[in-house]
């Protein structure tokens, strides 16, 4: 049951991702799409807790709590880079295999809670935030 979950869910998010793609070369508008790729990243997030059997994200892949935390607001920078989103300690667990977002990067950035709310912003400093409070 796992399993099959799993593997409907990545479906789910690689059509997403040639979705998303696809759309960028269509008329749909930059909010759509922005908004598209937080979508991508929630799903993923969701994806990773559940499968994992996690209530928040102070624990990590190997089920102690050690390792490279979550990427959240208050720890830094935020990224667009997948490998290392939402933190490190994932793509390590996967063996240096993309884990829950197949695409390395993302036009936009992003940060994580402890509880696994998505923050998206502009750029690395976060100086412009989307959505702030949804």
């Amino acid at each position: 049951m796992k399993k099959a979950l799993r593997i409907l869910l990545l479906t789910v998010l690689g059509i997403g991702a040639v979705w998303t793609g696809a759309c960028r070369s269509s008329t749909m508008s930059p909010e759509s799409l922005r908004i598209g790729e937080k979508v991508t990243v929630e799903t993923a997030v969701k994806t990773l807790m559940q499968e994992n059997g996690l209530a928040d994200l102070s624990k990590y892949a190997d089920g102690t709590p050690t390792g490279a935390p979550v990427k959240t607001y208050e720890a830094g920078e935020a990224t667009n880079n997948m490998a290392s989103f939402p933190s490190t300690v994932w793509y390590l667990y996967y063996d240096g295999k993309q884990g829950y977002i197949r695409l390395p990067t993302m036009e936009y950035y992003y940060t994580v809670e402890n509880d696994g709310t998505v923050r998206q912003f502009g750029d690395a400093a976060k100086t412009v935030e989307y959505n702030a409070g949804k």
